[in-house]
C-alpha cells in the first residue's frame, strides 16, 4: 500500500475502525479479504436465513475472468493474489451454492458460477 494512503487511513481513525477479513460489518454482511486487484479489495458476503449473496467486486472484471480464471488483466496490481482470489471467490459460491453479483458481467450482473473444465461458466438470473 502506497505510504500516503496509510496516513489518509490513519486520519479516518477517530472516526471508524478499519475492517478485516471476515469481519462482520453488519448482521448478516461479511467482508472477505479478496487481494489482487487492489489493495485491501474485499468481497462481500449477505447471507438471511439459508439464502447467499457474494459481491465480488473487480475480482471478476470480464466473463473472461470465468472461463479462464488464470489470466490476468493489466490492471491488477498483484496478479498471483488476483488469481487466487478470484478462484476462492468462485469456489465458495460454488460450495455455498450462492447468488453472485459481478457488476462487469453483463446485465443483470446477477447469477450463479459452476466449474468447468478450464475455470467457471456464468448463468445470469
Amino acid at each position: 500500500m502506497h505510504p500516503s494512503l496509510i496516513d489518509d487511513l490513519k486520519r479516518l481513525e477517530p472516526f471508524g475502525e478499519l475492517a478485516e477479513d471476515g469481519d462482520f460489518v453488519a448482521p448478516g454482511i461479511k467482508l472477505i479479504c479478496a487481494p489482487g486487484h487492489s489493495p485491501g479489495h474485499c468481497a462481500v458476503q449477505i447471507t438471511s436465513e439459508d439464502a447467499e449473496l457474494l459481491c465480488v467486486g473487480d475480482a471478476v472484471a470480464h466473463p473472461l475472468n470465468l472461463m479462464y480464471p488464470e489470466w490476468t488483466m493489466a490492471h491488477e496490481g498483484s496478479p498471483r493474489l488476483a488469481i487466487a482470489s478470484r478462484k476462492k471467490l468462485l469456489e465458495h459460491a460454488i460450495g455455498h451454492n450462492a447468488w453472485v453479483h459481478a457488476f462487469h458481467m453483463p446485465f443483470p450482473s446477477l447469477g450463479r458460477v459452476s466449474a468447468t473444465k478450464t475455470g467457471f461458466s456464468w448463468a445470469s438470473l
